[in-house]
C-alpha cells in the first residue's frame, strides 16, 4: 500500500492573537507531537526556512482568510483520522 505524508493545520487569529494545531502523518502513522506547530508541522513536510523567513511564510498561507470549499471533501478523513 502507497503512503501518502499530509498535514492537518488548523489556525484562527485575529489581531495577531489565536491559536494553531497542527498534525503530520504518513499514511496513518503520526510524525509530529500532540501539541505541533503549524512550522514544526511545515519541517516535517521538508519545509525549510531561510534566514529571514520561517516555514509558515515560506509556503504563503497567510493571504487565504478562509478554507475554498474544495477542503470540504476532507472534514470526514479528519474525522476518521481522530484529528
Amino acid at each position: 500500500m502507497n503512503k501518502s505524508r499530509f498535514a492537518v493545520i488548523a489556525t484562527d487569529h485575529f489581531a495577531r492573537s489565536g491559536n494553531q494545531w497542527a498534525a503530520v502523518f504518513d499514511g496513518e502513522e503520526r510524525l509530529t507531537p500532540d501539541e505541533a506547530s503549524i512550522n514544526q508541522a511545515l519541517a516535517a513536510l521538508g519545509v525549510r526556512p531561510t534566514a529571514s523567513t520561517g516555514e509558515f511564510d515560506m509556503i504563503g498561507p497567510g493571504r487565504f482568510r478562509s478554507n475554498p470549499d474544495c477542503l470540504d471533501a476532507y472534514v470526514g478523513l479528519c474525522e476518521e483520522l481522530g484529528v
